[in-house]
């Protein structure tokens, strides 16, 4: 229970808890203690099926038995997607009870989308819950052809965009694969076709045309018969739209040229450039519109090539030119000049001149790295092609050198690191386990050398990556800028996973002079593959510089997964004029317990952890150098073996105990030993734990705690809700409702309350368990159906006080209470009722801030009063859902990234008091459900948690979540979080006797 110190100075609430629940034990003989989520192996229909029968029944098979009862939560469902309305119908259990099976009451409608959506509480009948929520969707039975309902061109239309694309919409989503070039096409007057880019999204089908349309003429799209939905229903018959183009009389001009005016060296196989700045016509270049001759006047035959766009014309020789030789190319400016699409002829000219030389050969792959079809290819590589020659810059473009991920081109930065190679630097890591590609693309629109000989076929280099999704990383001793190291030291890198001994050597891990002379030392790899020491063969020379050098990239160290360091890794440190004789001073504990908490502990055979904690005065121990030595009534795992997976920081190491590594029952005597660079050993107090099978009766939880918070529930008989109160109270929502907003900032606060319990129990801020620390406790504002779980009332007063107090009214110190229940013997206590009053009393809390603030203001302001003086209507607030704008900043759908400066600034209010007053409720939440689950259990381990007579923490720190006082201040502002042995009991890595 939390209650008050009645302090102004302190503000400071005490917490309480109830005697037992007196209900009994639902796990003492439960064995073996483990929770697990249970998994949906599969489901029928699936996600984005089509053609689903109007009879369907939807079936979901799970990988155990199921409870039948558990469908009726509310976030189990069907509906018409875009809904809110849960379709009728029975469930029913199949497949020995592994499946679950809607059968809707009635049929399906038709050409219909449905959705369906599986609670996260959905439960087996050992009480274990899926955990996630999952989603699919389908689409049913469809025999009805789509219909062209709009499109952005009207019949006849005039003066329509040369450049725009051309926007169609279908009755329903169209099936993408039937829109092709044979299907959907823009065809002119003259019965031309145009090229387009086609897209589709959901119902819209655009054509973007690749080149400029020509100007005033008349142009038809059509739609045939072929374009489907995705059922497969063909359009009954061909849609066509007939529009004239706005009129063109600007003369086109030239933009560039390739080769550069004036350029040498040309290849005699270069197909000159000319680059305009509108699609022109490629058949009005001939002779009398385009001369090509040489230094002698000799014509030179060519034919014309343009871009998909038009604008880019290629004139292609049709002989090698001849080396040596000054070339001229000029288009005419007369009557016969060339055009653009429209016809309006060019009025201004450049002429190009060129040198031939006399390299013709194309340029040649030296190398690529990664190789062609490599493995382990780090996360962070950066792909890198080397040709045997030089290239034109002008042609290393993101279209022609390309990163692709199963042909889509991925987006990555392109380089030249020098003059013969092109290097990729992806914007976001690789993919692990991925094959990715880099597409060097030849031909005329591709990369080439600088004579301009192009590629005579495409560059694929196809390469897969590594299958760890971490990159390494590594802590150096000695560190860059150490001084005073000891003469006769042995450099340690301690990586953050194993290595690839076959990377490890003195030619990737290397020691230096500050001259540059290398350093004579045996390079090896220890502790798990995760050390690499450096051990110099002669001593070194005091004061002075030394350099240690680690290679990272692809020719450097690598993870036993490939990847790799992405920088090469230094430290420059100098060595003292004096002997190290001083050893670490290393304590050792499990659990990160403090020493004064760790005896009589009670350990399961795996999964705690040993955290360790080295000091070396001015110096930085050697973490690679941890022992860990065990001796008890097993086998002792080797000491090395703890680096597996051990957290290792500069002065800190911790390990949690595998189920590989697993101790045998019984009493085990631990001693920790670190080195230092000059080989002093520091060795740390010998400690002794018990080691015991956890079984049901050890341990709070063998499945997830699933925890109501009930916010529905009106104790003081008044007709609305506790929790309803507390939001008009503080000035969170307005009697009456006339912005209509009440409900969803009610459902703001109640939810972020709900994050801020579960953040605390490590949890994501819906309840999703986050990583192997999360503990076994969920948070859910609807009720559990068919499932075992705790109850705990969360709104208004203090029921054991008057229920008629309001602002200005003493509180009853009180902030909540809950059963105490020892070790969670009982998952089903009900802290709901009034007598005694149980459950989260946040009217106190606001009574006890109304007091102080009545006291304090205007002199001083308390937190409190900074986040509610705008809203709390007995302190003058605008109450939310009574301002002005609060019927368009306190909706589900307001953006605050677009609002209006005011508009921002009253959403800003509103929110900040909610997630200061979340922090606050949310903590209490999280000590009351704490009593509930057996927190603080008073004495020493093994029985007891180090918890007092009044079930709190004893000699409490100021942010411990089961301390006996908490202060509104202290919980908005400082890190809360459980005391080391209440959160090891809480994640079962210790056991209560």
């Amino acid at each position: 229970m939390f209650s008050y110190r009645h302090s102004a100075i302190a503000l400071t609430a005490v917490l309480c808890a109830c005697g037992s629940s007196g209900a009994g034990s639902s796990n003492s003989n439960a064995g073996q203690a483990s929770y697990s989520a249970i998994t949906l192996l599969s489901h029928e229909p699936a996600d984005a099926a089509v053609q689903v029968p109007l009879t369907t029944t939807i079936t979901m098979r799970f990988d155990a038995r199921m409870v039948l009862d558990c469908t009726r939560h509310p976030d189990t469902w069907l509906r018409r997607s875009g809904t809110d309305v849960s379709l009728p119908g029975t469930w029913s259990l199949a497949d020995n009870s592994q499946s679950l099976v809607f059968t809707p009451n009635s049929q399906l409608l038709p050409e219909t989308d449905y959705d369906v959506s599986v609670s996260p509480l959905t439960c087996d009948q050992q009480g274990r819950i899926l955990e996630t929520t999952t989603t699919f969707s389908f689409r049913t039975l469809d025999e009805t052809a789509p219909s062209v309902i709009a499109a952005n061109v009207t019949p006849n239309q005039t003066g329509r965009s040369r450049t725009a694309p051309l926007v169609v919409t279908l009755s329903e989503a169209i099936g993408s694969s039937s829109v092709t070039p044979n299907s959907v096409i823009l065809r002119d007057i003259y019965n031309q076709r145009y090229d387009c880019t086609r897209t589709v999204s959901g119902a819209t089908l655009s054509m973007q045309p690749l080149a400029d349309l020509p100007g005033d003429r008349r142009f038809t799209l059509q739609v045939g018969d072929l374009v489907t939905d995705r059922a497969g229903n063909q359009l009954p018959a061909t849609w066509t739209v007939s529009f004239w183009t706005a009129t063109d009389t600007r003369a086109p001009a030239v933009t560039s040229v390739w080769p550069p005016n004036l350029a040498a060296g040309i290849s005699p196989l270069i197909q000159p450039i000319v680059t305009f700045d509108e699609g022109m016509d490629p058949f009005t270049v001939e002779p009398s519109s385009l001369l090509f001759q040489d230094e002698f006047g000799s014509l030179v035959a060519y034919t014309v090539a343009c871009s998909s766009d038009q604008r880019t014309l290629r004139i292609r020789p049709n002989q090698p030119l001849s080396s040596g030789r000054t070339y001229l190319l000029a288009f005419l400016v007369s009557g016969a000049a060339v055009t653009d699409v429209s016809g309006n002829p060019l009025t201004s000219t450049q002429p190009l001149s060129f040198v031939t030389g006399s390299d013709a050969v194309p340029p040649q792959v030296a190398s690529a790295d990664p190789s062609n079809l490599a493995t382990r290819v780090s996360l962070n590589a950066e792909p890198r092609v080397t040709f045997v020659e030089s290239l034109d810059p002008t042609w290393v473009t993101n279209s022609t050198v390309q990163l692709l991920q199963n042909g889509v081109v991925v987006p990555a930065v392109l380089s030249q690191p020098d003059a013969q190679s092109v290097q990729l630097s992806p914007v976001l890591p690789f993919d692990a386990a991925a094959s990715y590609s880099v597409r060097v693309r030849s031909g005329h629109d591709g990369l080439r050398d600088l004579a301009g000989n192009i590629l005579a076929q495409d560059v694929l280099v196809t390469f897969a990556t590594a299958e760890d999704a971490t990159l390494p990383t590594a802590s150096m001793q000695p560190a860059d800028g150490a001084v005073g190291v000891p003469a006769t030291m042995r450099a340690s890198i301690v990586f953050s996973s194993r290595l690839d001994p076959a990377t490890v050597s003195d030619s990737t891990c290397e020691l230096w002079t500050d001259a540059g002379s290398s350093v004579p030392s045996i390079v090896a790899l220890t502790s798990e593959d995760r050390v690499v020491t450096i051990t110099p063969l002669a001593t070194l020379s005091p004061l002075t510089y030394y350099r240690i050098l680690v290679r990272g990239g692809s020719s450097g160290l690598r993870e036993t997964s490939g990847n790799w360091l992405p920088d090469n890794l230094s430290a420059r440190f100098r060595v003292g004029s004096t002997s190290d004789v001083t050893a670490p001073v290393v304590t050792a504990t499990v659990n990160g317990i403090d020493s004064s908490r760790r005896f009589g502990l009670v350990l399961p055979t795996h999964g705690f952890s040993f955290d360790i904690d080295a000091q070396d005065g001015l110096q930085v121990p050697d973490l690679g150098s941890v022992r860990i030595d065990l001796t008890g009534p097993g086998t002792a795992p080797d000491p090395a073996a703890f680096y597996q997976n051990a957290t290792i920081g500069y002065r800190s190491f911790r390990a949690i105990v595998p189920s590989t590594l697993a101790l045998t029952p019984g009493t085990w005597t631990a001693t920790v030993r670190v080195a230092d660079l000059a080989g002093n050993v520091g060795v740390s107090p010998a400690f002794t734990f018990a080691v015991a099978e956890p079984s049901g009766a050890l341990v709070p939880f063998e499945r997830t705690q699933v925890v109501w918070t009930r916010t529905d529930l009106d104790r003081d008989g008044n007709g609305r809700a506790d929790f309803d109160d507390d939001m008009l109270r503080l000035g969170l929502a307005t009697t009456g409702d006339p912005a209509s907003t009440n409900v969803h900032v009610r459902n703001v606060a109640r939810d972020a309350i709900l994050a801020r319990a579960n953040d605390l129990f490590g949890r994501g801020a819906r309840g999703e368990p986050l990583d192997q620390d999360s503990v076994a406790i969920r948070f859910t504002p609807f009720e559990p159906i068919a499932l075992a779980h705790l109850q705990i009332a969360v709104g208004g007063l203090d029921p054991q006080g008057n229920r008629n107090r309001s602002y200005g009214d003493p509180t009853t110190g009180v902030l909540g209470r809950a059963y105490y229940d020892y070790r969670n013997g009982n998952t089903n206590d009900r802290n709901i009722g009034t007598s005694p009053g149980l459950g989260v009393f946040p009217a106190e809390m606001f009574l006890y801030q109304a007091d102080l603030h009545t006291q304090l203001y205007p002199a001083f302001q308390t937190m409190f009063a900074q986040r509610f003086l705008p809203l709390c209507p007995n302190m003058g607030g605008t109450p939310a859902g009574s301002h002005p704008l609060d019927a368009t900043v306190l909706r589900a759908s307001f953006n605050p990234n677009t609002a209006t400066g005011q508009e921002y600034a009253r959403w800003l209010v509103v929110m900040r008091a909610i997630d200061d007053w979340a922090l606050v409720i949310g903590t209490v939440l999280a000590h009351e459900v704490g009593h509930a689950v057996g927190l603080v259990a008073p004495g020493n381990a093994p029985r007891g948690l180090f918890g007092d007579s009044s079930l709190h923490n004893t000699n409490a720190s100021a942010a411990e979540v089961m301390a006996p006082a908490v202060g509104y201040e202290a919980m908005v502002s400082l890190d809360y979080h459980f005391r080391d042995t209440n959160m090891a009991y809480l994640r079962h890595r210790i056991l209560l006797r």
